[in-house]
């Protein structure tokens, strides 16, 4: 819709422009033109029309703008991640460690944890306990198994892959809260519709 109107602006201007340059050329008036005013004069009616046709209200405007500028916004970033998307070769060792850290992600059973001041997060499961240590110039994944013997392996992860492994932690961390806080509501709420 603003492409139309933007579009229709603009041509009906050009045809201005060239209506007036064509008066003057082809009738041999001289200094005939159509004065900067009128310009303006039509594209301040083109947008008060515009205004008034589309939206109605001037909130609806600032939500409508917000809403462009939001949509503007995770395009220059997908232009960006474009631009400068480093392709890192992962090894098979980082492939694998990247997606037992996704299926257990996904497990039901599995327990998350994260400490805020040495930005870690972990995943405890039975026996097994993966930790992703994100630091500005590396990430480090460590594996640890507890079954009578402590073994543990380090495994470095690309800051690219280990922010998208703390973005999909955090996402799965806050449902699992908010599902938490849900069942709490509705236990309150039973206990409270038995008096």
């Amino acid at each position: 819709m603003r492409i139309i109107l933007w579009s229709f602006i603009f041509s009906v201007s050009v045809v201005l422009s060239l209506i007036s340059s064509g008066v003057e050329h082809f009738l041999w008036i001289k200094n005939w033109y159509v004065p900067l005013v009128a310009y303006f004069l039509f594209f301040y009616i083109m947008g008060y029309l515009t205004f008034k046709i589309r939206f109605k209200n001037v909130k609806i405007l600032k939500f409508f703008l917000f809403r462009k500028l939001l949509n503007l916004n995770k395009v220059f970033h997908l232009i960006d991640s474009k631009v400068y998307s480093e392709k890192v070769d992962l090894s098979t060792i980082q492939e694998k460690s990247i997606k037992m850290w996704d299926k257990l992600l996904k497990d039901p059973t599995s327990e998350l944890q994260t400490c805020n001041a040495s930005d870690r997060r972990i995943i405890k499961r039975g026996s097994l306990i993966c930790m992703l240590k994100i630091s500005s110039q590396e990430s480090n994944l460590t594996i640890m198994q507890n079954n009578g013997v402590k073994m543990f392996y380090d495994i470095y992860i690309p800051q690219k892959n280990s922010n998208e492994m703390v973005n999909s932690f955090d996402s799965v961390q806050e449902k699992k809260i908010n599902s938490l806080i849900e069942k709490e509501k509705r236990s309150i709420e039973n206990i409270l519709e038995s008096f």
